[in-house]
């Protein structure tokens, strides 16, 4: 679940508040869902007909060789389901998402 407006609001004071930094010999946690939209963008394949799974696979090899040849350890972690509890909020998001396209 993300916090609504920080990506803005990072990105209006990156000069303030960011800095360079070439990580290295550690070990990050990626959401799933985010590492995977993002990689398949990143790559520019083409997804008219259905996507090129095989070049796809290729550059999301490539990602975590580089990641790897960082010491960077990798774990990536997929949501799961939605508790009944939760399924307002994630409804009204995705309106509003809607909406917003």
């Amino acid at each position: 679940m993300g916090v609504r407006g920080l990506t803005t609001f990072v990105q209006s004071q990156e000069k303030k508040y960011l800095k360079s930094y070439k990580l290295h010999n550690c070990k990050v946690l990626l959401d799933g869902n985010s590492i995977a939209s993002n990689l398949f963008i990143w790559s520019h394949i083409e997804s008219a007909f259905g996507g090129d799974y095989d070049k796809f696979a290729k550059y999301v090899k490539e990602f975590f060789k580089l990641l790897l040849k960082c010491d960077i350890n990798p774990l990536v972690v997929f949501d799961g389901g939605y508790e009944m509890k939760k399924l307002k909020t994630v409804y009204s998001r995705m309106k509003e998402k809607y909406r917003s396209v």
